[in-house]
């Protein structure tokens, strides 16, 4: 075997030891978040969610964003069950954006890389929303909202206590997030704007039919 087929033969199998790591980590969160959800269905059942009402107006001094326990990662992904169970039940249809069967794994990874923080409302024993960052500049990559906390300003609080945090980092430039075509007027509401199209990344120009990069600028 020549010494090019040898280096060859190495880097696959280097390629596909990784692959086999990742799986096997996809594997293991996905185990743990229907492990956790089983949990938070004792803690936090269907009625007392599907009977839920924000007692007070949420407002940025009557919540915080802070990482959560794991009780409140069992909690969470208890109500992003409920949430995709309750949309396919009542539509008699998929759920377009199954929070819990996509992103549950994803989260309980966030979770233990510390990359995880939700939205707390005084007075409510559960977080009533969530965003998985990514980077040191904390940057959005999933985000959700109970369905009983939507239409409150809850979505706004979270990203603005996220965008409080970047900027304690002293971060300071553009921060960037993938806002799917649906999303564009929360996230401009938000103080974002989408990105040119002459300044888009070329990786990227192959999802502009399902999402568009928009920006912040941090001074």
């Amino acid at each position: 075997m020549s010494l090019t087929n040898k280096l060859a033969n190495n880097l696959f199998d280097e390629w596909r030891a990784k692959d086999e790591v990742e799986e096997q980590a996809r594997h293991k969160y996905k185990l743990e978040a229907e492990e956790l959800r089983s949990l938070g269905q004792c803690l936090l059942p269907a009625t007392k969610l599907s009977e839920f009402q924000c007692s007070i107006e949420p407002s940025s001094t009557n919540t915080k964003l802070k990482q959560p326990t794991k009780a409140d990662l069992a909690l969470l992904l208890t109500w992003l069950s409920y949430d995709e169970d309750s949309f396919s039940s009542s539509n008699n249809t998929t759920n377009p954006a199954p929070f819990f069967s996509r992103a549950g794994a994803p989260i309980c990874e966030a979770f233990a890389e510390n990359n995880l923080r939700c939205l707390y409302l005084e007075g409510v024993d559960f977080p009533l929303a969530f965003a998985v960052t990514k980077d040191k500049n904390f940057k959005i990559d999933i985000m959700g909202v109970f369905t009983g906390a939507k239409r409150k300003g809850v979505g706004g609080l979270l990203v603005q206590a996220v965008i409080s945090l970047i900027r304690l980092s002293k971060f300071k430039g553009r921060y960037e997030i993938d806002s799917l075509i649906s999303s564009i007027l929360f996230w401009r509401s938000c103080g974002f704007e989408v990105v040119p199209p002459s300044q888009i990344e070329t990786e990227k120009m192959k999802f502009l039919e399902f999402q568009r990069p928009m920006f912040l600028e941090m001074k």
